[in-house]
């Protein structure tokens, strides 16, 4: 299928109803381009409620900033999967460019109207819908969870492997803001397996359970479960 940026598009969910069987390196190009864009889109409203925070060297304060850097890092990961495979990310054009107070480019949970606020209870709420994981911790029969998505990508990666080239990586560590935020060069298929795993595990769609499995230093608030990852916000 022919490549799609626009962001207000369906394209996640067109890709998702690729066959399997058809799914080949350009659906695989244009799936990380779209995971991209989800990354980048989850960091403005987490921004936009770290800045409201007086006290930024508090527990809350820290808890939101190393989500950001986690996403940060999630969007690193994703433009080392494209560049492996011969793709380039797109970040500047304007079609690409998030938009507030709307719902997650390419179709991906449409119900979910994503904003820039300070830190609130709606935001809070917002925050967990974000990272509302896939079954069987949670159901959504009816439209793409990004962990769904994720898992859709990494099955199209072991279909083909001979793909990953190991091209114009980047490797840049931000695991000063908790253990897993390592942006690492991805020139093998158990290196891609990896880098999913982190960026789904961290709270975009486990498979398996709620919690983080990178929890960071001890005493971190990742030692809380995700539903998740803003609990410390609402207390």
């Amino acid at each position: 299928m022919t490549a799609v940026l626009e962001y207000e598009s369906n394209a996640i969910v067109e890709l998702m109803g690729v066959l399997p069987a058809d799914r080949d390196g350009e659906w695989l190009k244009n799936s990380l381009q779209q995971a991209i864009m989800v990354e980048i889109a989850t960091i403005g409203p987490y921004a936009s409620a770290l800045w409201s925070i007086k006290e930024p060297n508090g527990a809350v304060a820290k808890a939101i900033r190393e989500i950001i850097f986690d996403e940060m890092t999630h969007m690193g990961l994703v433009c080392n999967m494209l560049t492996t495979i011969g793709g380039t990310p797109v970040l500047a054009d304007p079609k690409v460019v998030p938009k507030y107070e709307h719902a997650l480019p390419g179709g991906v949970r449409p119900e979910l109207i994503v904003f820039l606020e300070g830190l609130t209870k709606d935001s809070v709420e917002m925050f967990s819908e974000i990272e509302s994981p896939e079954h069987p911790v949670a159901l959504f029969d009816t439209f793409a969870t990004i962990g769904a998505f994720y898992t859709a990508i990494e099955e199209t990666f072991e279909t083909h492997q001979h793909l990953i080239g190991g091209d114009r990586q980047i490797d840049f560590s931000l695991e000063s803001h908790g253990q897993g935020n390592r942006i690492l060069p991805l020139d093998t298929i158990e290196k891609v397996r990896a880098a999913i795993e982190v960026i789904k595990e961290q709270g975009e769609g486990t498979s398996a359970s709620p919690e983080n499995p990178f929890p960071g230093k001890p005493g971190n608030w990742r030692t809380s479960t995700c539903s998740g990852r803003c609990s410390v916000a609402r207390s």
